[in-house]
């Protein structure tokens, strides 16, 4: 038997175990009290509008709200909301700094799901979840001690949350994710020209560069916007 049908085999099982043990698991997490006074993470239930029955903790910010597998540690989970809570609530007076932001975020029904892991989550949202203005973040990515050498990827995944379906919105000329706004002049001009997908190489006069393939070119205005601020 050939090794790499061994390993496809056994990524299948996997997989299947995983989305058998995810089914229903809100169960899991129906006495789920955690959290502070601002903050509360509770376990989703089948009476909640916006159910996923492969996540079963969630938290919402601004009614904003953040799936999370039953794997994600709850103290993650917290981590990641309170940054959200932070960037609409910079002074932290309990009042959002734009709340034109937060109601296009709302509509568009624009949530963090959290999973373990890239594994657990695509096996997660394999199925359609009936909206897609979703980011994902993991917890293995998810740093929460200081002094930890590793990037806390909650910083940047949670403001493109923001930027890419809250500001790109309001303000299209401004922050819009496309070639006429004012954010894409900027990043045109400091990488050294227009470039619809990402060049092989960048002009010698420019001073940023963004060299993942795969990000498009409204994916590269949103990369630019958090490299700015």
């Amino acid at each position: 038997m050939r090794k790499d049908y061994l390993i496809d085999l056994k990524h299948l099982l996997s997989l299947f175990l995983f989305l058998f043990s995810c089914q229903d698991n809100y169960q899991n997490c129906s006495g789920l009290d955690y959290g502070s006074e601002h903050i509360k993470i509770k376990g989703v239930n089948e009476s909640d509008k916006n159910y996923f029955k492969y996540f079963c903790k969630k938290t919402e910010v601004f009614g904003i709200k953040i799936y999370a597998t039953e794997n994600v540690a709850n103290d993650k989970l917290f981590h990641a909301a309170s940054i959200l809570a932070e960037y609409l609530d910079n002074d932290e007076d309990g009042t959002a700094d734009n709340q034109r932001i937060v109601n296009r975020l709302i509509d568009k029904k624009a949530w963090l799901l959290m999973a373990m892991n890239e594994e657990e989550s695509s096996a997660a949202i394999r199925f359609p979840i009936g909206n897609f203005a979703f980011l994902e973040l993991y917890d293995d990515e998810v740093s929460i001690i200081n002094g930890n050498p590793r990037f806390d990827a909650s910083l940047e995944e949670i403001l493109h949350l923001i930027t890419q379906h809250g500001y790109a919105e309001v303000y299209p000329n401004k922050f819009g994710e496309n070639k006429n706004s004012e954010i894409a002049k900027a990043m045109d001009e400091a990488r050294g020209g227009y470039f619809k997908n990402v060049p092989n190489s960048y002009p010698s006069s420019a001073w940023y560069t963004y060299d993942d393939k795969t990000c498009n070119y409204s994916c590269q205005i949103t990369e630019y916007t958090y490299w700015a601020l």
